[in-house]
């Protein structure tokens, strides 16, 4: 059994995933390249893209509002993932 230890912290993640699509592949990788909004993290091979954002559960733990804050931050990367999906 692995030791708790041995574990990240809990993340909550908006992800983008597309695979045998090198015409979208080309694309993302231009946006990420480019200026503008961008994803947290990428990762581009060939056909297949994976593009998120992330963000450490801790962080929500000192703030008010717990639940709302979460939502709030689901709500702007799922907003902020149309706006960049839209563009390319």
């Amino acid at each position: 059994m692995e030791s708790v230890k041995d574990h990240t912290p809990p993340v909550l993640f908006v992800q983008v995933y597309r695979n045998k699509n090198s015409e979208f592949a080309s694309k993302m990788k231009k946006q990420w390249e480019g200026s503008g909004e961008k994803f947290d993290y990428y990762q581009i091979d060939n056909q297949e893209v994976f593009a998120w954002f992330e963000t450490s559960l801790l962080h929500f733990l000192t703030l008010d509002k717990q639940k709302e804050r979460l939502v709030e931050w689901f709500s702007s990367k799922l907003e902020m993932t149309k706006r960049i999906i839209d563009s390319l």
